[in-house]
């Protein structure tokens, strides 16, 4: 039935970090699933304490991995039992967490038991859980698709999962990128979210970071996640899973939004990941907040002092995602520019699917091209073109509705003035006058309807900053 290769997609990952981290949620899991509640180890059967042995003949980590790897196989063949199958995955999985991609074992684990015509729930669950550390790369999608295709109405329908069963679910779709359109799921997600009345912000975040995936707005979720923010002394590292769920819904709720991010800030302390900076900064950004400068200069030195780091290294992304969600927030950062545009990463293009990160960086350097060319000494630049025309893609339904009605008398066009930033307007030359006209709609707009997201707020921005005559149009009006 499956013919997915692991081996073809792995990406050899052999990290010095051993074992599931004490203190999260897969570790949590981990001990639900294995009924190892608090307990160091659990008790080994034979045929783990076997092939430990044997690996243990291996002189390196990799070496005792890949020998540990040939060992598991030659009992696969041997007709490995299910219940051996499942107890060596959650060894493997608690013991070397960065190293299945490597393990042609696990793959092969997997396909058998997916066999299976009788899954029961906590088969299910398991199956789940060790599909999620494939997180995006196939087969683990396929996998879980199957799963839930096959299984998820039933396990639903008959309320065989648990709170923790579906937290565990959850998070391991949301690993694999897997969005699910069932509704039964959608209202159980919500009714978890309101059934909380603790500060577990564990098994909440697993929810809410749920709900962003599958794109469920619910007014219900934005009261409860008030109540809970008021009621429990929640810190950053929950609340910026939290606050990207309200940007994402572009959310106009002042106080629940003030609330959080005051919390954040009061919470970062020396641990905090670049990472986390970001995200929250990019929630601010899209929600046009207006921070204080004391707060955006502690941020800024933040994500500067972690340039430094091995997050910088590894993750360069999150840098470059820092520095755009300051600038939209109209705080520029010249010496994290610096850092940025000096470093050859900036320049690569990646594959198709880093489209959407690579349009960031794109975007950062149009800004810094129109607001401060001087610190990159550019003197002539496309990033502003007052009639350059737009795509087909970028002209949606508003702007030919305000082109047709509002501006049915004038002659206009088709805008794309700011490159790199992906939001037409129109261009309207009257009495040698150019005015600009840009919509505000559903996409470009918070809930109120009134408040223009962070993205409209710097095209407009940037069309001021070049002594463009901007009038904004509202469809809601």
């Amino acid at each position: 039935m499956f013919r997915f290769n692991l081996i073809k997609y792995q990406i050899r990952y052999l990290s010095s970090e051993a074992r599931l981290l004490k203190g999260t949620l897969t570790l949590r899991f981990h001990d639900y699933l294995t009924n190892n509640h608090g307990q160091e180890e659990q008790q080994k059967s034979k045929i783990i304490e076997d092939i430990e042995k044997i690996s243990d003949r291996g002189r390196g980590k990799t070496e005792k991995i890949k020998i540990m790897d040939r060992s598991y196989m030659k009992s696969l063949r041997n007709q490995l039992r299910h219940e051996d199958m499942i107890e060596c995955l959650e060894y493997l999985v608690k013991i070397y967490p960065n190293q299945i991609l490597n393990l042609r074992f696990f793959d092969e684990a997997l396909k058998i038991l997916l066999e299976n015509d009788k899954i029961c729930r906590k088969e299910f669950i398991k199956l789940c859980y060790f599909i999620g550390f494939l997180k995006k790369f196939q087969p683990g999608p396929k996998y879980l698709e199957y799963l839930i295709d096959k299984y998820l109405d039933d396990k639903l329908g008959s309320n065989e999962l648990n709170r923790m069963d579906f937290a565990i679910f959850c998070i391991s779709t949301y690993k694999s990128s897997v969005r699910i359109s069932n509704k039964k799921f959608h209202d159980r997600l919500i009714a978890e979210v309101l059934a909380t009345d603790d500060n577990d912000t564990y098994l909440l975040v697993a929810f809410v970071k749920s709900l962003k995936q599958n794109e469920i707005v619910s007014s219900q979720v934005i009261n409860k996640l008030r109540e809970l923010t008021e009621a429990f002394e929640f810190d950053y590292a929950s609340l910026v899973h939290i606050l990207p769920y309200i940007a994402d819904n572009s959310i106009k709720d002042d106080s629940l939004i003030q609330l959080i991010c005051t919390k954040c800030i009061n919470t970062f302390d020396d641990n905090v990941r670049a990472k986390d900076v970001q995200k929250f900064l990019h929630s601010c950004a899209m929600l046009n907040l207006k921070m204080n400068k004391s707060d955006l200069e502690k941020l800024e030195n933040v994500i500067i002092s972690r340039t430094s780091s091995d997050e910088y290294k590894t993750h360069f992304d999150h840098f470059v995602n820092a520095a755009l969600s300051l600038w939209m927030l109209n705080h520029q950062s010249n010496k994290l520019i610096k850092i940025l545009f000096e470093d050859s990463r900036f320049y690569k293009t990646g594959l198709e699917n880093r489209l959407k990160l690579d349009s960031r960086k794109l975007l950062l350097q149009t800004c810094v091209e129109i607001e401060k060319p001087k610190w990159i000494n550019q003197s002539n630049s496309s990033s502003f073109l007052e009639t350059r025309t737009s795509p087909g893609y970028l002209i949606k339904s508003s702007l030919e509705r305000a082109m047709n009605t509002v501006l049915a008398d004038k002659n206009g066009i088709f805008v794309q003035q700011i490159k790199n930033l992906n939001l037409a307007g129109i261009l309207v030359t009257d009495n040698d006058e150019k005015i600009h006209y840009e919509i505000l709609d559903r996409n470009t707009c918070l809930s109120d309807r009134k408040t223009p997201n962070g993205i409209f707020q710097l095209k407009l921005r940037l069309l001021r900053k070049k002594k463009c005559n901007v009038k904004v149009i509202s469809i809601f009006k």
